[in-house]
């Protein structure tokens, strides 16, 4: 009887138990469930502002939001982001260091408080946050990019050269990757790595300061695949005009340069477009390529008028000056616009363009 009883008594207290702890168990689910939809709703919100550029009304949003809600790191985060918008990057570091607090494993908000760091001068801290970042996420591509460019600056080129290469290797095409790789390429005389990745650079980038800094780097080097030409008062940048071996018909993946000149030149006219043919031992082949360039620029623009092209042609190689050195084209197109400055400067012999006779 009495076993009996204690049976009882020890069922019940287990029944009592268990009831208590599914009880909590479904407060915790439920508080879980209740901050997982604060999160997404502050993470629409943030999203919302930022992406709109609305970062004074995100500011007293978030605000509002941490002082409702100061356990969730989200709040902090996108509160921080607004005051970066807003340009108040002193005021951002706070909540940026409580979001990286409440949540260490999000990668995200270490790397955003790196750069909150870097915008008020604290450079050390901002490379540890970089760090910080790619410890969660070794393929974190802002982190990554940034530590780079912190490698770049203080000398370190090896370093900087193996994160940039990691980032080619992630699929980034961001102008500073490809740009920096292959800079510190070209400072280390890696000449032939050098060459590829500046061609990787313009490839992908052929317009701008950058870009133009890019082929006289590549030019510096003896190659002649990319080249600035001045129309007007823009330098334009060019992939090198091939044709067919031994003639005069334009090989067709140089057409989207000749295109992307005519589109540029076409608009002033003012000015009249010199096409230049230099062929070692071919004056012929020179003069007709020349031509053919003129007639395909005819041919794809017909508002184009055939008076503002005149075409010259050589049958020696083009002497190319880049800084100091100086190389020879066996074969070579050259653009330039009819100006002053560049008539008298391509006046001075058969490395030029003999004005008299162009037609």
């Amino acid at each position: 009887m009495k076993c009996s009883m204690l049976f009882k008594r020890c069922f019940v207290a287990v029944l009592m138990l268990g009831l208590l702890a599914g009880s909590l168990a479904g407060c915790v689910v439920q508080q879980q469930v209740r901050q997982n939809y604060y999160t997404l709703k502050y993470k629409v919100q943030g999203v919302h502002y930022l992406d709109g550029e609305r970062y004074e009304e995100g500011i007293r949003t978030f605000e509002k939001a941490v002082a409702e809600n100061p356990e969730n790191a989200e709040v902090h985060y996108y509160l921080g982001r607004c005051r970066m918008g807003a340009g108040q990057e002193a005021l951002a570091l706070d909540p940026l260091k409580t979001a990286a607090a409440l949540d260490s494993l999000e990668p995200d908000y270490h790397y955003w408080l790196g750069v909150a760091f870097h915008e008020n001068g604290e450079i050390g801290s901002e490379q540890a946050c970089y760090e910080r970042a790619l410890e969660h996420d070794p393929e974190h591509v802002p982190a990554l990019t940034y530590l780079g460019h912190i490698h770049l600056e203080n000398g370190k080129l090896q370093e900087a050269l193996d994160i940039y290469q990691r980032l080619v290797g992630l699929q980034s095409e961001s102008p500073s990757v490809l740009y920096n790789r292959a800079l510190i390429l070209h400072r280390l005389d890696r000449t032939p790595e050098a060459r590829l990745a500046w061609k990787a650079y313009l490839a992908n980038y052929c317009d701008g300061p950058l870009a133009k800094k890019a082929t006289s780097h590549l030019n510096a080097l003896g190659d002649f695949e990319y080249r600035n030409h001045v129309i007007g008062k823009r330098t334009v940048i060019l992939r090198k005009i091939w044709f067919e071996i031994s003639s005069d018909r334009i090989w067709e993946g140089s057409m989207p340069s000749l295109d992307r000149l005519g589109e540029i030149f076409r608009p002033s006219k003012n000015l009249t477009l010199h096409i230049v043919a230099y062929q070692k031992q071919n004056k012929p082949l020179a003069e007709a390529r020349a031509k053919s360039i003129k007639q395909y620029l005819l041919n794809r623009f017909p508002d184009l008028e055939s008076h503002r092209l005149l075409v010259s042609w050589f049958g020696v190689p083009q002497r190319i000056t880049v800084a100091s050195s100086e190389f020879l084209e066996d074969a070579s197109i050259q653009f330039f616009a009819d100006t002053p400055g560049t008539r008298a400067e391509m006046e001075k012999g058969p490395e030029g363009i003999n004005l008299s006779g162009a037609s």
